[in-house]
C-alpha cells in the first residue's frame, strides 16, 4: 500500500500541484524525521510546517515559528529535504501558468462552457497531471490512499460552483458505463485531517512554484536548490487556446 499526499501552490500566474508518494511501511519513520527536525529548531513537533506562514515575515512573527530568522527557516526547509532523502519517497509535480491556459473550459455534454475567472480553476488540471501517472500505473493502481490539503473555497466548474477540494479525484473512464471506475478520492474530504506528510507536499509545491515562477526575488535560489534536491518528476501542461 502507498500513501499519497497532495497540495497546491500558486505564485503569481504559476500553478503547481505537488504529490508525495510514500510506502505505508515508511510513513512512521518519515514522520519521526519531520518531528526531529522541528525539535532541532525549538518548535513543538505538533506545530504545522506551512510554507506561506514560515517564509513570510508578517505571518511568521504571529506564529509558533516567530523565534526563527528567515535564514533559519530556509535552513530548516533544507534540513527537512535532506533528511528525507533515501526514505523511499517518490515525488511529482504538475504545473502550468494562467497565461498559457485556456480562458474558457469548453462545453461537456449538457454542461455549458465555463469561463476561467479564478486561477484556482486551474488547480484540478495540475492535480491530474501530477497524480495521473501514479494513479493509473499498474504498480500503484488500487494500492494507494490519497490525502489532500483541505480547501473549501468555491470555484466555477462544469455544472455550477464546486468546492475546490472536491475536484481533486481521478479514475479511468469506462465509456460503456459512462462513468469513472477505480476512482481515487481523498480520504479527508469529510474529516479534514491533515497528516504530517502533507507538510512535505506543501514544501514541494511551494518550492516548485517559487522556483518555476522566476520572479527574481531574494532567496528564490533557496527554493531552486530545494527543487533540485527533491528532484520531482515534472509534468508541465502545455495547454493553449
Amino acid at each position: 500500500m502507498y500513501y499519497v499526499y497532495g497540495d497546491e501552490s500558486i505564485v503569481d500566474d504559476t500553478v503547481v500541484y505537488g504529490v508525495v508518494i510514500a510506502p505505508q511501511t515508511q510513513v512512521e519513520e518519515i514522520e519521526t524525521i519531520i518531528k526531529e527536525v522541528k525539535l532541532s529548531y525549538r518548535a513543538s513537533p505538533t506545530v504545522r510546517f506551512h510554507c506561506r506562514q514560515i517564509f513570510h515575515h508578517d505571518t511568521r512573527r504571529k506564529s509558533a515559528w516567530s523565534h526563527l530568522s528567515e535564514i533559519q527557516c530556509h535552513q530548516m526547509a533544507t534540513d527537512l529535504t535532506v533528511g528525507l532523502g533515501g526514505k523511499g519517497l517518490l515525488t511529482t509535480i504538475g504545473h502550468l501558468t494562467s497565461r498559457e491556459a485556456r480562458k474558457v473550459l469548453p462545453s461537456v455534454g449538457q454542461h455549458h462552457e465555463v469561463e476561467i475567472e479564478n486561477i484556482k480553476q486551474l488547480v484540478p488540471f495540475a492535480f491530474v497531471a501530477a497524480i495521473g501517472p501514479v494513479a493509473l500505473d499498474p504498480k500503484f493502481k488500487k494500492q494507494i490512499k490519497l490525502w489532500v490539503d483541505p480547501d473549501s473555497s468555491m470555484v466555477k466548474w462544469w455544472g455550477g460552483n464546486r468546492q475546490a477540494q472536491r475536484l481533486l479525484s481521478i479514475g479511468e473512464m469506462n465509456f460503456e458505463l459512462l462513468k469513472r471506475v477505480d476512482e481515487v478520492v481523498p480520504q479527508n474530504l469529510q474529516t479534514k485531517e491533515t497528516p504530517t506528510l502533507l507538510e512535505i507536499a506543501d514544501l514541494l509545491s511551494y518550492s516548485s512554484a517559487r522556483a518555476l515562477a522566476k520572479r527574481g526575488k531574494p532567496y528564490d535560489y533557496v527554493f531552486e536548490d530545494i527543487l533540485r534536491l527533491i528532484a520531482p518528476v515534472q509534468y508541465p501542461i502545455k495547454w493553449m487556446d
